[in-house]
């Protein structure tokens, strides 16, 4: 796969060296390139207008906003330099980092009154979401799809109405699902497929009227029901959790996949230690959150559709034959970060638009630059760096600002005894009419005023402060929902671990004791069934428990 990865200059393959991190670091790696949450206030560098940007105003990078950014009113060439062979690559990299504009939010595409909303395309009305597509009316989620009216969601596509649901699609109106697909109506649903008004279901297909697994009537479903909305939900939430426990859960979640290890996967051949992997991934390894038409990608995250041949990227779609690129879209990119909208041959350079045979931003002919980069190879294999991702010490965010310390969480501690860099929170009271312990908010939806929009809630767990926007409001009010008592980020810290990690374990199915690679721990409470048994238990006897 290194071999088949690896850049061709003038007929000669210069190897990419196998790599000296393991997967997990070399995951960990990429993400902290990638903030998608941490959002500030701040000014446009090039027009002094007050933006919301990614960048804190303390970080020594040059931020536009992004209409400027993608206007024609500068010039990525106009901070081109030579390479010091004297000098390692990355300490000169990072130094082109500092003064190269930068996007404040990494949008793409259109998008309408989603400025609260980070790294979005096509999008419109979304407020404090990031990475969402299509979608429309979606707060505080993370990777929803062709969606709308969704809050506190994640990893969820084509579906209306959710809330707090995870790996959920196709379905309408629900609420508390997870890894849930064709369902209505429901609440606190698990591995459930095609299933309506169901409450507190698990392994169920083509149910309706169903409690715990068992069926009731109409009036009885309705009655507990409103029983559940009456206590705020919370009772039965705990309750299902330590009920689910007496299911099986399948090994893996692959669906119509072939030679595949990993999890959560979808029309996947051929791909090795992959997670989060859709539409027809091939021939892909070690390689997290790719799309449509993906091939032959090894240590890659975020990769978008029509991605090929690709090694050490991240945030990258419409892209081939690249390797250690962060936010780019072209062919033969290496070294490139926002090399955006069909650039190529491009080595070492930043905030590209249709540019091509550049180094360190400085142009040049096709000649010169086929016969400079082989030398700058070289050059890199001597001080140890071709063949590595940008090191995390060169990341423009601090750990804790980015998706790493979503799937790899670190305490301050051990962040800085690696000598990464950690922001501490800054707490400020906004200035409202009233201010309200989170504990103390009305449990039923209907007992709470419309001045709730005018007063600051209080975490009850960090005691951070947050605020109710409109929309919010007639979203709980339309589902009869209670409104959170968590502040926004520490919903979405609660919410990573309900998503299985990108580990995997060898572990043997409880029923048939076959030999399963599974991402779910051996010490977790879980009963893992192999695919086979999976299958046999859920589609034949799925209303009972083991």
């Amino acid at each position: 796969m290194l071999e088949k990865l690896s850049p061709v200059f003038n007929g000669v393959r210069y190897s990419i060296p196998p790599p000296t991190y393991c997967p997990e670091c070399r995951e960990k790696r990429r993400l902290t390139l990638r903030n998608e949450r941490s959002i500030y206030n701040r000014k446009c560098d090039k027009t002094g207008k007050e933006i919301l940007s990614l960048y804190s105003s303390d970080k020594p990078y040059t931020i536009y906003d992004e209409d400027v950014w993608w206007g024609d009113s500068w010039d990525p060439q106009d901070y081109g330099r030579d390479f010091d062979f004297s000098r390692p690559f990355f300490e000169q990299f990072k130094e082109l980092m500092a003064v190269v504009p930068r996007r404040c939010m990494n949008r793409t595409g259109m998008n309408e009154n989603c400025s609260f909303a980070a790294l979005c395309m096509g999008c419109r009305n979304c407020y404090m979401g990031s990475t969402l597509i299509n979608s429309e009316d979606v707060y505080y989620s993370t990777r929803v799809f062709m969606s709308r009216d969704c809050v506190d969601c994640y990893i969820s596509g084509e579906s209306e109405l959710l809330y707090e649901c995870i790996g959920c699609g196709y379905c309408y109106a629900c609420a508390f699902c997870h890894d849930s697909m064709n369902c209505r109506n429901s609440y606190l649903l698990e591995d459930c497929r095609n299933c309506n008004n169901c409450i507190a279901c698990k392994n169920l297909v083509g149910k309706e009227y169903h409690i715990y697994n068992e069926p009731v009537s109409k009036g009885e479903y309705e009655k507990f029901l409103e029983t559940m909305r009456a206590d705020g939900y919370e009772s039965e939430r705990d309750k299902f959790n330590e009920w689910k426990l007496k299911f099986p859960c399948g090994s893996s979640q692959q669906v119509e996949s072939d030679n595949a290890t990993g999890e959560y996967l979808e029309g996947a051949q051929n791909c090795y230690h992959c997670f989060e992997v859709i539409h027809g991934a091939q021939d892909t390894r070690y390689t997290q959150f790719a799309g449509m038409q993906c091939k032959d990608l090894m240590d890659c995250t975020m990769a978008g559709m029509n991605a090929q041949l690709l090694y050490e990227v991240q945030g990258c779609a419409e892209i081939h034959n690249s390797a250690f690129s962060s936010y780019s879209r072209g062919y033969n990119l290496l070294y490139c970060e926002s090399a955006c909208n069909a650039c190529n041959n491009c080595f070492g350079s930043i905030g590209l638009k249709k540019e091509s045979y550049l180094i360190f931003n400085k142009k040049y002919k096709k000649e010169e630059y086929e016969k400079l980069v082989p030398k700058i190879i070289e050059h890199m294999k001597k001080t140890g760096e071709w063949g590595e991702f940008f090191p995390i010490d060169m990341s423009p965010f601090a750990y804790n600002e980015t998706n790493a310390q979503d799937l790899f969480p670190m305490t301050k501690d051990e962040v800085e005894q690696k000598g990464w860099r950690w922001k501490e929170e800054e707490i400020t009271i906004p200035d409202v009419e009233k201010v309200i312990n989170g504990s103390d908010l009305p449990r039923v939806i209907d007992d709470v005023p419309d001045d709730v929009l005018n007063w600051a809630i209080t975490c009850e767990a960090t005691s951070r402060p947050f605020k109710i926007v409109r929309q919010e409001l007639d979203f709980y009010r339309k589902m009869k929902l209670p409104l959170p008592r968590l502040h926004p980020d520490e919903r979405h810290r609660l919410r990573m671990p309900l998503r299985n990690p990108h580990r995997l374990f060898n572990r043997k199915c409880k029923k048939c004791k076959s030999e399963v690679v599974t991402s779910y721990a051996p010490d977790r409470p879980e009963i893992i069934y192999c695919e086979d048994c999976y299958r046999a238990a859920v589609y034949v006897g799925q209303t009972q428990s083991v």
